[in-house]
C-alpha cells in the first residue's frame, strides 16, 4: 500500500461516516450522550481537510490522525494512543507513570 491507498481509504471512510452520522448518532442517543455520528463526521472531515499531497504512507497516516482525535470530543485511549505517533505515546505514558508515582510516594496521604 502507498500513500495513495492511505488517502483514498480515509476518504472513503469518511464519506461513509458522514452519509451514517445521523443513524450512528441516533444509536448512541439510546445509549450514550447522542454524539457519536457528530463526533466522528467532524473528526473524518479534518482528517482528509489535513491529508498531505506528497508524503510517504506513515506520514499521511499521522498528520490525518492529528486533527481526526483533536476534533472528536470524545477519545478513547486505544484509538488515539494507536493513531498516534510512537513518541507521543511513550511521552503519554511517562507522564501517567509518573503521576501514579507521585501518588504512591510513602508519606503522602
Amino acid at each position: 500500500m502507498d500513500a495513495g491507498d492511505f488517502a483514498a481509504w480515509i476518504r472513503s471512510t469518511a464519506g461513509r461516516v458522514s452519509a451514517d452520522a445521523e443513524r450512528l448518532t441516533r444509536l448512541d442517543a439510546a445509549i450514550g450522550d447522542g454524539d457519536h455520528g457528530l463526533n466522528l463526521d467532524r473528526g473524518f472531515r479534518a482528517a482528509v481537510e489535513a491529508l498531505p499531497e506528497d508524503a510517504p504512507p506513515g506520514k499521511v497516516l499521522i498528520v490525518a490522525a492529528g486533527p481526526s482525535c483533536r476534533r472528536q470530543a470524545a477519545r478513547p485511549a486505544p484509538l488515539r494512543d494507536g493513531a498516534a505517533p510512537r513518541g507521543q505515546v511513550l511521552r503519554r505514558r511517562r507522564r501517567r507513570g509518573r503521576r501514579r508515582a507521585r501518588r504512591r510516594a510513602p508519606g503522602r496521604p
